[in-house]
């Protein structure tokens, strides 16, 4: 069989990176570059690198350099999967490639030789269940300065245990804590940099821990077992010693529980000079007559005291937040209205004009207030206080009456007209800013509905065609009705165009419908034009409820006359949201020219009443109504919009002009028009940029 050297090439290369300890290679091109894979060479730089198309390697040590085929005899490495794993070329999930030792003391003595110098200490880092995971082994280096003379030093290195012995290296992160099997449940916990200082803590009677590679190496350590302890930090006298303290300290406070960290600075430590630790105030106190009984009851003291707290350093990043399904407290579903109004959410109904939306909600206003049965039957309504905020109808001549003419208890109605500022000034409340609506909720202590008709009155100058601007302002309102068990009904209006389903059916964006838990369309009978329908549109907590009918009704009140009220049947009526919209839009198709061309007129003037407009929005928002591209441009025409460029090929914006109802001789005209297929531009369907052809400012369409 012919054997396929690229295939064995490739199968290698994924070897080299699945069983990188270090997480230093990664592949490029062709290319596998990183840490030299051989276990006696420490390759603190990388250098090493695998071409996988010559597959051949280089490194600054000779053994790593030469063929694939010699690399891979080197490591033990076989095509055939014979790597402790069932795929070829994979690394097997424990087993690691390199030199493996019977023993860590014979790890250790190969490592003494390489290195040159002694082994001057050994730590054990175990498994919760006391299981030996890896060993930091201190080697005592003499090594030659710059200048030729000779200075001591010491040199750190892991030995991971492995399947078949010990080899040098890191075993996967996390690392456990040092001494983590003796953490046991003791409440409190020292928390010292280094072994040798753990260790020395450990003999005077100490619960203490440390993280492996010093104080820069914190975020290689799983602190878990940490968790809602007191822990007492020592850091070591230097500027090193103080950032792993406030290191510890913020992983610490994001533990679940948070550990309490607690920083504990020993007495005269400072004057031990830099760098000095706790087995340097050891060795003092010791040397300044204190026994080991009176250095325990001193850290004691110390640690009961509490120390300083850490300060954390500022958050840069941000965390998650995690609440356990467990610790949650489930509690059934309130309904203000079953089935159409949810206690605690936002509910939006929908409807065209002079159809009684305002009048309704008027009538759920005074069951709220009074206590009385809903329309359906159902209830009696939980007795509470209204917040009524309307933009289109005034308190005095039209809100009062009406609520007077459903029985409302007038005393628990109350109109948010007005926000009175600091300065003492006043303005208009506005979703933007919830803080008075919310201190109006306190205040009154029992609010129990809340009314906003319309909606898009109080937006604050967010765009209502825009889902994200929608957004940004109902959800911090829905969590304020959760957080005070509140319900919400917002009013909007239809749009002109007509929709195809009932979901759609809310005027501007989408996100009015989205974020409502239920929404409800408001429709005229096609078949009694004083007969309306209450229609469920969504439910996203309930089956649907039954469609209800009404009649808007007149009662004569002393001195204010005849003043209307909502007169419900009381049957439910087999009709859906989505026969009305069907039958709508059969009905549109056989609308006159005019008609649809007057609503796509009315359309425009309100998208461009507040001014310029770019004309990549005005097409996007005519879409969303149910326009198409054509009908907005010659509702352009007809309007006397404006097309503005900024610059020569810049950006388009459109605009109200005087009227031009007549089309304009195109032999006589001195005016540029822009053509339909001019205006598509070449950026798209909206046209981003118009065609270099229309360079006219001001130019009338």
């Amino acid at each position: 069989m012919t054997r396929d050297f690229r295939a064995e090439a490739e199968a290698f290369a994924n070897y080299l990176l699945a069983d990188d300890s270090k997480g230093s290679r990664r592949r490029v091109g062709d290319k596998v570059i990183g840490r030299c894979p051989l276990p006696d060479h420490e390759d603190k730089s990388p250098s090493f690198g695998f071409d996988v198309a010559k597959d051949a390697s280089a490194c600054s040590c000779s053994e790593a350099t030469g063929k694939g085929s010699a690399l891979r005899a080197l490591l033990g490495w076989k095509p055939d999967g014979g790597n402790g794993s069932s795929a070829p070329g994979v690394a097997a999930p424990v087993k690691s490639p390199g030199s493996c030792y019977g023993s860590l003391d014979a790890a250790a003595l190969a490592l003494s030789k390489r290195i040159e110098g002694p082994e001057a200490g050994r730590w054990i880092y175990q498994r919760a269940d006391a299981s030996e995971l890896f060993a930091v082994l201190r080697f005592n280096v003499t090594k030659t300065g710059d200048d030729g003379s000779p200075f001591s030093t010491k040199e750190y290195r892991p030995v991971r245990r492995d399947v078949d012995g010990w080899r040098v290296g890191d075993p996967p992160a996390p690392l456990p804590l040092y001494r983590l099997p003796l953490l046991g449940k003791s409440r409190l916990v020292a928390y010292v940099e280094g072994e040798k200082c753990a260790d020395a803590l450990a003999a005077l009677g100490f619960t203490v821990t440390t993280n492996a590679h010093g104080a820069k190496a914190a975020d290689k350590s799983d602190f878990a077992p940490l968790a809602g302890r007191d822990v007492r930090i020592l850091p070591d006298n230097d500027k090193p010693g103080e950032a792993l303290a406030l290191d510890v300290a913020a992983r610490l406070s994001k533990l679940t529980p948070p550990a309490r960290a607690r920083i504990v600075r020993l007495p005269g430590i400072a004057g031990l000079g830099e760098g000095a630790d706790v087995v340097d105030w050891i060795s003092w106190r010791r040397g300044t007559g204190s026994s080991d009984e009176g250095i325990i009851g001193e850290l004691s003291a110390l640690f009961a005291s509490g120390g300083e707290p850490a300060k954390t350093p500022p958050r840069t990043e941000s965390e998650p937040v995690l609440i356990r399904a467990d610790s949650i407290e489930a509690k059934p579903l309130a309904w203000t209205w079953k089935g159409w109004i949810p206690s605690g959410k936002l509910v939006c109904w929908i409807g065209d004009p002079s159809l009684g939306k305002s009048l309704m909600t008027l009538d759920i206003a005074a069951r709220v207030t009074t206590g009385a049965k809903w329309p359906d039957g159902s209830g009696p309504a939980e007795i509470g206080s209204v917040v009524v905020m309307s933009a289109e109808d005034d308190a005095a001549d039209t809100l009062k009456p009406r609520l007077m003419a459903a029985g409302a208890d007038l005393s628990r109605v109350h109109f948010l007209t007005m926000v009175r500022k600091p300065d003492g000034r006043q303005s208009s409340f506005t979703l933007a800013d919830l803080g008075p609506l919310e201190k109006a909720i306190k205040s009154l202590g029992d609010v129990r509905l809340i009314i906003i008709d319309p909606v898009t009155c109080f937006l604050g100058g967010k765009d209502s065609y825009v889902n994200a601007q929608v957004r940004e302002l109902l959800a911090p309102l829905a969590e304020l009705a959760a957080r005070f068990g509140v319900a919400v009904v917002f009013v909007t209006h239809r749009p002109k165009g007509g929709t195809t389903k009932a979901v759609y059916s809310a005027s501007g964006s989408l996100a009015f419908t989205a974020a409502a838990r239920a929404a409800a369309l408001i429709a005229e009978d096609s078949d009694d034009r004083d007969r309306r329908f209450l229609l469920p549109v969504k439910s996203n907590l309930a089956l649907m409820p039954q469609s209800l009918a009404y009649r808007v009704g007149v009662k004569v009140l002393d001195k204010l006359g005849e003043i209307p009220f909502i007169a419900w049947e009381p049957d439910p009526v087999d009709v859906t949201a989505e026969d009305i919209i069907s039958a709508e839009a059969k009905s549109a198709k056989g609308e006159t020219r005019e008609v649809k061309r007057e609503k796509a007129d009315d359309f425009l003037r309100d998208i461009l009443a507040p001014g310029r407009v770019h004309s990549v929005e005005v097409m996007a928002k005519g879409e969303a109504a149910g326009f198409r591209d054509g009908a907005i441009r010659s509702a352009l025409r007809r309007i006397g919009g404006i097309v503005r460029r900024n610059g020569f090929g810049g950006q388009v914006f459109w605009e109200l002009g005087t009227p031009d109802p007549a089309p304009p001789d195109p032999h006589t005209s001195h005016t540029s028009r822009t053509s339909d297929s001019r205006e598509s531009g070449k950026n798209g369907k909206y046209g981003g940029n118009e065609a270099a052809g229309d360079r006219e400012e001001g130019g009338v369409l």
